[in-house]
């Protein structure tokens, strides 16, 4: 065996491969469930969860956005991962 191929075989963690496929698995359970996202500046979002990336940007359809008394319909919005303060996902699907 080369070094470069010890080197490779050596970085790799199953553990945290594991934990990543977990991870992914109960992502995608919460795929199509109604979202509720609250961001730094103490917006909150309410829309369907349809997405997110590996740098944990959501995507929200049929959103709202809501900002201390005021709300309005904003379709579908991209929230930045680096913003999210708190995200909660209701049990049940909106759409079966």
């Amino acid at each position: 065996m080369s070094s470069m191929e010890s080197q490779s075989a050596s970085s790799f963690d199953y553990n945290k491969y594991e934990a990543s496929r977990k991870n992914l698995s109960e992502l995608k359970e919460k795929l199509g469930k109604l979202s509720k996202t609250t961001i730094s500046d103490g917006r909150v979002f309410v829309g369907t969860f349809i997405c997110a990336d590996s740098q944990c940007n959501i995507i929200l359809a049929h959103a709202t956005e809501y900002r201390e008394a005021s709300c309005r319909k904003v379709g579908s919005v991209m929230v930045p991962g680096a913003h999210i303060v708190k995200s909660e996902v209701e049990a049940a699907p909106l759409y079966t």
